[in-house]
C-alpha cells in the first residue's frame, strides 16, 4: 500500500494485502519486500515459454514483463500455452531469481493477443540488466551459430553496437538453421 498525506495510516498487519495488479509494481520491489510473498492478480500477453523444469514463462503488460514460476513444480497445473496467448496470474512475489518473479497459484488463459511492441535498447542498457523479461529488439550481425551437444538449443554469437551478445534458441526449427 501506498501511504499518502500526512495523516495517513498504515493499514492493520491483519488487513489482507491488495493484490499488486501492475507488472511494473513487481519489478521495481526490493529483495525482501519480493520474498514476503506479497499477492499479485497480473493480467499480460505470454512472450516466452521455457517448457523445462525447473519451468516458467515470461509474461508482458504491454510495459513490463516478468517471469512467472509456471509447471508442475510450481503450480501444480499446468495448461498448454503458446507466445501470444493473454494471461491472468493470480499468486504471489517471489525473490528466487535475478529479479523478483512470480509464483503463480492460478494460470488462466483469456485469449490471444499480439506480442508487445519491442523496445529498441542499446547494448550497455541491455547489459545492466534492467530489460531483464522485457520484449527487446537489437540490431547485429550473426557472428557464429553453433547447437548444444544434445541439440535442443541453437547459440548465436551477435555483433551489436557496443559490443556482442549471445542468443540462445530452445524452440527452433532446423530451417532456422
Amino acid at each position: 500500500p501506498v501511504l499518502q498525506g500526512q495523516n495517513a495510516q498504515a493499514p492493520s498487519p491483519d488487513a489482507p494485502a491488495v493484490p499488486l495488479t501492475e507488472i511494473q509494481a513487481i519489478r521495481t520491489l526490493m529483495p525482501d519486500v519480493a520474498r514476503r510473498s506479497r499477492p499479485v492478480l497480473i493480467r499480460g500477453t505470454v512472450t516466452y515459454i521455457n517448457a523445462r523444469e525447473p519451468a516458467g514463462i515470461i509474461v508482458h503488460d504491454g510495459r513490463a514483463g516478468v517471469f512467472v514460476r509456471y509447471g508442475r513444480n510450481f503450480s501444480g497445473q499446468v495448461i498448454d500455452l503458446r507466445p501470444g496467448d493473454v494471461v491472468e496470474v493470480e499468486g504471489h512475489t517471489t525473490a528466487d531469481g535475478f529479479a523478483p518473479d512470480v509464483r503463480p497459484t492460478r494460470v488462466r488463459r483469456i485469449g490471444r493477443g499480439p506480442l508487445p511492441a519491442p523496445k529498441r535498447v542499446s547494448y550497455s542498457a541491455l547489459s545492466s540488466g534492467a530489460f531483464d523479461c522485457d520484449y527487446i529488439e537489437m540490431i547485429g550481425v550473426g557472428q557464429r551459430a553453433w547447437l548444444s551437444e544434445s541439440g535442443k538449443t541453437l547459440f548465436v554469437d551477435v555483433a551489436v553496437e557496443g559490443g556482442a551478445i549471445r542468443a540462445w534458441f530452445w524452440n527452433f526449427d532446423k530451417p532456422d538453421l
